[in-house]
């Protein structure tokens, strides 16, 4: 049996299958589906599931990265869309000790150049190489890029977009939305939006990129579009390597809903998990899901912009996860 086919399987009873060789029987809860996280799992005074709101900067659309790259460790830190001071576009960086309550009021730590960014700057994607952290934005050119080094500022890449709109392909004259990436055994992954479906680039060192000739996924006939894709990278307990692919679907009934799908190396299709991994309540609007995998549990962040201010909602996996005691 295929791995995928087994994958389907798997999802349909709640949970997705680490696939592969030997161990592809084993299910893997830490994929979803999330429950919505519950008041005493969430500290510094927020109203679970909600565990980022920050009303001067207005920080939405959050990459959230793992401190310290240690998975026994709960120390996160997001870098939101905000605006600064003067109300232009910004990146703000926010901080939390206990992988969910956030602090309430962010650092902007890269301003938007509208000479070079134009209209837009949005959805970063935030990736940790070595003891720097290379950070993503898309804006009105395509997808650029910035870096921090030992924790300091960030500094722009300077030059044309790491990723331009294609000239060529099923994506030609589109513009790269929604920027995520991810680091395998084989080099590195970008995953964007483009049109209502989620393309694919590959790297050797995460600037020059080669655009996948086909989408990596397209809606299903109950979706009028995916977008906002957010890359995990794990491996199954005999060592198999596994991309889990998160991202937003636009469903027909006006839904907006967090699914997933999953592939065990680069030459294989993303298999769809058969049903959402968050729904959230009526009348949210979700965008830009993000995952970190700790030990044990994994934690699930994605922006509801329904308000005036953004929010960022919380979700654990599994669910009957026991996460520590929150920061005060």
């Amino acid at each position: 049996m295929r791995w995928g086919l087994l994958l389907l399987a798997l999802t349909g009873c709640g949970t997705l299958a680490d696939a592969g060789g030997g161990d592809r029987d084993v299910p893997n809860a830490l994929a979803g589906p999330f429950r919505e996280l519950a008041a005493l799992e969430v500290g510094a005074g927020r109203v679970a599931p909600e565990v980022l709101r920050d009303k001067v900067t207005s920080a939405r659309d959050a990459a959230v990265l793992d401190a310290d790259g240690d998975p026994s460790t709960l120390e996160v830190v997001s870098f939101s869309i905000g605006q600064a001071s003067d109300g232009s576009p910004a990146v703000v960086r926010h901080r939390a000790t206990d992988g969910r309550s956030f602090e309430r009021l962010g650092e902007v730590v890269l301003l938007a150049e509208p000479a070079l960014d134009g209209a837009r700057f949005e959805s970063p994607s935030a990736l940790r190489v070595a003891d720097e952290v290379w950070l993503y934005v898309a804006n009105e050119r395509g997808v650029v890029m910035a870096v921090s080094r030992a924790g300091g500022p960030f500094e722009r890449r300077e030059g044309a977009p790491v990723l331009a709109p294609a000239t060529s392909g099923w994506d030609a004259g589109l513009r790269p939305e929604s920027p995520t990436v991810v680091r395998t055994a084989r080099g590195w992954n970008l995953f964007y939006s483009a049109g209502g479906a989620l393309g694919e680039a590959l790297s050797d060192d995460g600037l020059t990129w080669i655009r996948a000739t086909s989408p990596a996924l397209t809606p299903l006939a109950q979706e009028l579009a995916l977008d906002a894709p957010a890359g995990v990278v794990s491996r199954s307990p005999l060592g198999r390597e596994l991309v889990w692919l998160y991202h937003v679907a636009r469903r027909r009934d006006g839904a907006r809903v967090v699914e997933v799908a999953a592939r065990a190396g680069e030459d294989e299709p993303f298999v769809r998990g058969a049903s959402p991994v968050f729904v959230g309540d009526a009348g949210s609007v979700l965008r830009e899901p993000g995952i970190v995998r700790f030990d044990g549990f994994s934690l699930l962040y994605v922006t509801d912009a329904s308000a005036e201010v953004p929010s960022l909602l919380g979700g654990v996996a599994p669910a009957d996860a026991l996460l520590p005691p929150p920061a005060p």
